[in-house]
C-alpha cells in the first residue's frame, strides 16, 4: 500500500494530498479499479466486451484490406456485417482447437506409432482444415462476389505457405530453447512478431491470388488504374451510363463490374471507382442483386452527357477552398459549367480578364 501510494505520487505529482487517501482523482480511479477487480460479474462482462470489440475490430481491418484488394469502396450493411463476423468468430476457435489437437497428436511418438500409416492421413486432414479456413475467409469477408473455385485456390496456396512458415517457426523455437535462458527468451518475442507479420502477408497474398485469377483478363491492367488519365476515366463513365441505358430499354440484366471489365478490357478497380462516383452523383443506382449490378437512377432522358462528365470532374473532395477564391470564382464556375466560350479562350485572355496581380504598392495607393 505504501509503495502504491508513493508510485502514484511519483508519476502524478499533485494528484494526492499526503495523509488523505480520498484526495485527488487518481485515488478515485484506483478505488474503482480495485472494486472492479473484486467484482467477478463486472470483470466478466468487461472482458467479454473487450474480446468482442477486439475480434470485431480485427475482422473489420481484414475486410477493409480485402476490399482494397478487390477495389470495393462500400462496406456491407451492419446486420450482415455482424452476422458474417459472428459466424467467422465462432468458427475460428473450433478450427484452432482442431489444428492444435492434431498438432499435439502428431508430436506424440507413442500415438504416432499406434496410428501407423493413418498418421499421414491425420497430417493431411490438418492441412485441409487450414486451407479451408483460408478459403472461407476469402469467400465471405470481401464485400463482393468471390467465386468458390478462386477462393479455394487462394486458400490452398495460403494454407500451404502458412503451414510451412508455422513449421519453421515452431522448429526455430525448439532450437532456441537449447541456448541459455536469457538469450532464448530475448529472441522469442521478435520471433513471434515475425511470424505474425508473415502470417498477415500470407493472408493478403492469398486474397490477391484469388482476385488475380478471378479477373485474369484485366489483372495485368490493374497497376495502371491509379495513373489512368482523366480522359480515360471520363470515357469509361460515359460508356457505362450509356450501356446501362441500352440494357434498361431492352429489358436486359443490369450491368455488373465483372461483365463490363471483361468485355471492355478495363481494370476492375477503376470500374469500381467510377461506379462509386456515379452513384454518389445520383446518376446510377445499385441493384439488390448478387453480384451487385447498376442501372440508371432516373429517366435516361433526364441525364445529360455533361452531367456524367461533371460527376467525374467533381469526384472526391477539395483539400482547400481554392475554388471559392473570389478572384477566380467566375472562371471556375464557367469551367464547371463547361461553357464553350471559356473552354475555347486562351490562357492569355483568361489572365487579361482577371486584371493585374495586386502588389504592395498598388494596395497602398488605393
Amino acid at each position: 500500500e505504501e509503495l502504491w501510494r508513493d508510485l502514484i505520487g511519483l508519476l502524478f505529482p499533485g494528484a494526492q494530498v499526503a495523509g488523505d487517501d480520498d484526495a485527488g482523482p487518481m485515488q478515485l480511479l484506483v478505488r474503482l479499479a480495485e472494486r472492479g477487480a473484486t467484482n467477478r460479474r463486472a470483470l466478466t462482462i468487461s472482458g467479454i466486451i473487450y474480446v468482442l470489440s477486439t475480434v470485431l475490430g480485427l475482422m473489420r481491418n481484414v475486410e477493409w484490406s480485402f476490399n482494397r484488394i478487390w477495389g470495393v469502396k462500400h462496406s456491407r450493411n451492419p446486420f450482415r456485417m455482424i452476422s458474417d463476423y459472428l459466424v467467422i468468430t465462432l468458427l475460428l476457435p473450433f478450427v484452432a482447437a482442431l489444428v492444435l489437437g492434431i498438432t499435439a497428436a502428431l508430436e506424440s511418438e507413442t500415438l504416432m506409432e499406434g496410428l501407423g500409416p493413418f498418421s499421414v492421413t491425420l497430417r493431411g486432414a490438418q492441412l485441409m482444415v487450414i486451407c479451408l479456413t483460408f478459403a472461407i475467409l476469402y469467400y465471405m469477408v470481401p464485400n463482393t462476389r468471390v467465386k468458390v473455385r478462386y477462393a479455394l485456390l487462394g486458400g490452398l496456396v495460403a494454407g500451404l505457405l502458412w503451414t510451412l512458415v508455422s513449421w519453421g517457426y515452431v522448429k526455430f523455437q525448439f532450437g532456441m530453447a537449447r541456448y541459455e535462458v536469457f538469450f532464448s527468451t530475448f529472441a522469442l518475442f521478435p520471433l513471434l512478431l515475425m511470424w505474425i507479420y508473415a502470417s498477415w502477408l500470407i493472408l493478403l497474398f492469398g486474397a490477391l491470388l484469388a482476385f488475380a485469377y478471378q479477373n485474369e483478363k484485366t489483372f495485368a491492367l490493374e497497376h495502371y488504374s491509379d495513373n489512368a488519365s482523366f480522359a480515360y476515366r471520363e470515357a469509361v463513365a460515359v460508356r457505362a451510363v450509356i450501356e446501362m441505358t441500352r440494357r434498361f430499354r431492352q429489358g436486359l440484366p443490369a450491368l455488373t463490374v465483372a461483365e463490363a471489365g471483361n468485355v471492355w478490357n478495363v481494370p476492375t478497380r477503376l470500374l469500381n471507382d467510377t461506379m462509386e462516383w456515379l452513384v454518389n452523383a445520383g446518376l446510377i443506382a445499385r441493384c439488390a442483386t448478387e453480384p451487385v449490378s447498376f442501372q440508371p437512377a432516373r429517366a435516361p432522358e433526364r441525364i445529360r452527357v455533361m452531367d456524367v462528365v461533371r460527376a467525374m470532374r467533381d469526384a472526391g473532395e477539395d483539400p482547400s477552398h481554392l475554388r471559392d477564391d473570389e478572384t477566380y470564382r467566375t472562371l471556375f464556375d464557367a469551367l464547371n459549367a463547361l461553357e464553350p466560350q471559356y473552354l475555347g479562350a486562351s490562357i492569355a485572355d483568361a489572365a487579361d480578364s482577371l486584371g493585374p496581380i495586386p502588389t504592395p504598392e498598388t494596395s497602398s495607393g488605393k
